[in-house]
């Protein structure tokens, strides 16, 4: 561990010997995106409090609905507020690296928070696609009972394979390794691409719903806004994972390995990442973070902040009327098979 310095905001404080010459802790760098974290932070919450403020009273008289929109606002919470906490504590778990010296930062309790949030996370994607082609084929059941037993098993698998991940990253801040990374990284992509052609599906179904059923456009977050996006984020997030994500932390763990570099057991590792910090500000120790956690800890956080207002498909009774007219065309041409038989 190094040291017990909690002086968070004294620009004197000297770096620490481990990881490099001594200097400054508060930057401008530093202090520029520490600040940026802590806004954006401190932003997503008070959205979220004014989300569960606004949006708990106006909760569908429907039982199933309502059951829907309150887990896409519980999950939610767990996490934005993981992420703020990440934000205000910054750490990076193979290294041991943390902005701030204390028991708060300890990279053992940051994981453990980060595996809840992020379950919770993939738990809002998956249940929005269940709910949402559920309602669906009790609307439109044309593309039958073995597409939607289909889907609904991928939306569980996403959040078994996230569970694996989870499973994955913990191995990996435990005994440093970056092979367990890469596998973890390897997961996250996998997950979505068990889940793209069901969003790509959806996409055409609820589309060619309002386009049967002759509706307006809704400026909401509806099911029309969930398909599309998560179809969009697919094409561009799975092939990333596979082709650039995972295969750079097997690269590195390729590294490891040329290097002589020392895994660590169990038992050793888990006391590792809960005690031991290395404090550091400095830009280049950051650089690679600066990225990734200011892009995770924004636009991650807002795309669960749109989930947690329930995207769904409004059944109105066109829809109904829809629903009804192709289940009796359908129930027509089976009697008429029947009987051509």
């Amino acid at each position: 561990m190094s040291g017990t310095d909690f002086h968070f905001f004294n620009l004197d404080v000297p770096e620490e010997s481990i990881v490099g010459h001594e200097g400054p802790l508060w930057t401008p760098w530093a202090v520029q995106w520490w600040v940026t974290l802590f806004s954006i932070a401190t932003f997503n919450i008070a959205v979220y409090t004014a989300i569960t403020k606004c949006y708990y009273s106006s909760f569908s008289t429907d039982a199933a609905v309502k059951a829907y929109q309150q887990f896409m606002l519980a999950v939610c919470g767990p996490y934005v507020f993981v992420c703020a906490y990440r934000s205000y504590m910054p750490a990076q778990y193979p290294l041991r690296y943390v902005w701030f010296d204390t028991p708060l930062s300890s990279i053992l309790l940051v994981r453990s928070l980060a595996a809840i949030a992020e379950m919770c996370f993939v738990a809002q994607i998956a249940k929005a696609l269940s709910f949402i082609e559920n309602q669906v084929n009790e609307t439109n059941q044309s593309w039958g009972s073995c597409w939607h037993f289909l889907c609904q098993s991928a939306a569980v698998a996403m959040v078994v394979i996230i569970f694996v991940a989870q499973c994955f990253s913990f191995a990996g801040t435990i005994t440093k390794s970056n092979k367990w990374y890469a596998l973890e990284e390897f997961n996250w992509g996998l997950a979505f691409a068990v889940g793209m052609p069901f969003f790509f599906v959806l996409s055409y179904q609820v589309f060619q719903l309002r386009r049967e059923a002759g509706t307006r456009w809704s400026c909401s977050c509806n099911a029309i806004v969930y398909a599309v996006g998560m179809s969009a984020f697919c094409i561009a997030y799975v092939p990333y994972m596979f082709i650039t994500d995972a295969p750079e932390y097997w690269q590195r763990y390729q590294d490891q390995l040329a290097e002589g570099f020392e895994f660590l057991g169990f038992w050793v590792g888990v006391k590792d990442a809960a005690l031991t910090r290395h404090r550091t500000h400095k830009e280049e120790v950051w650089e690679y973070a600066t990225v990734w956690q200011t892009a995770y800890f924004s636009g991650a956080v807002w795309i669960s902040l749109l989930l947690s207002l329930a995207p769904k498909l409004e059944v109105t009774n066109t829809f109904k009327q829809l629903g009804q007219q192709v289940a009796g065309g359908i129930s027509l041409m089976e009697n008429a098979l029947m009987q051509s038989k």
